[in-house]
């Protein structure tokens, strides 16, 4: 009766350390699945915002652009205006030339002095650089807050809706990255930001 019940421990206890083993095994693979998941999101991040970095950095400062350049003049938020994806500015550039459009969620970037540069942070390398950015309060909050580079594609203070009109004149397109189809606009008379209560959907 002693061995029986001997070996119907030794197996019981084999069966609990199998078990335990299972369930090891289990946790070590929802550890490392985990792990790789959230490298992997890391990584995306880090390509997203260098994809971004090299959007904004690279090309002429807009101050450079043209000797023709208009005047800032005084905007108001009166002004009508369309509010376009940059997704479809992207793909239909000449659809909005002289209109006066506003791109929502730009990040943008203080670059150098007179040269403030925004772009789209969504699938297209949309970008819009300029030497004029209203109202003051804004510019000032840019050259403040988003002169580095890493905060300004990855921080949300850094999100602005800017405003402009721009022509054919206005537009460049070019490659970054080897490969990577980018469109730069200039607007003339330079930016206006617009507060995000004060955009109007209906627009």
């Amino acid at each position: 009766m002693l061995t029986i019940f001997s070996r119907f421990c030794a197996q019981l206890a084999a069966t609990i350390l199998q078990i335990a083993g299972h369930a090891a095994l289990a946790s070590i693979s929802r550890a490392r699945t985990q792990s790789a998941r959230i490298k992997g999101n890391a990584m995306l991040r880090i390509t997203l915002a260098a994809a971004l970095a090299s959007s904004i950095m690279l090309g002429t400062p807009a101050a450079a652009q043209s000797t023709t350049a208009a005047p800032a003049e005084n905007k108001s938020t009166d002004i009508d205006y369309k509010i376009v994806d940059p997704s479809d500015l992207f793909i239909g550039t000449r659809k909005y030339l002289d209109k006066q459009i506003l791109l929502r969620k730009m990040r943008c970037y203080y670059a150098d002095v007179d040269d403030y540069r925004c772009t789209a942070s969504g699938p297209v390398f949309l970008a819009v650089f300029t030497a004029t950015v209203e109202p003051a309060s804004a510019r000032v909050w840019i050259e403040k807050n988003c002169d580095q580079l890493r905060v300004a594609v990855t921080s949300d203070k850094c999100l602005f809706n800017p405003q402009f009109v721009y022509g054919a004149k206005d537009v460049n397109d070019d490659i970054v990255s080897g490969f990577q189809q980018r469109k730069v606009i200039h607007p003339p008379a330079g930016v206006t930001m617009i507060p995000s209560k004060a955009i109007k959907s209906d627009r």
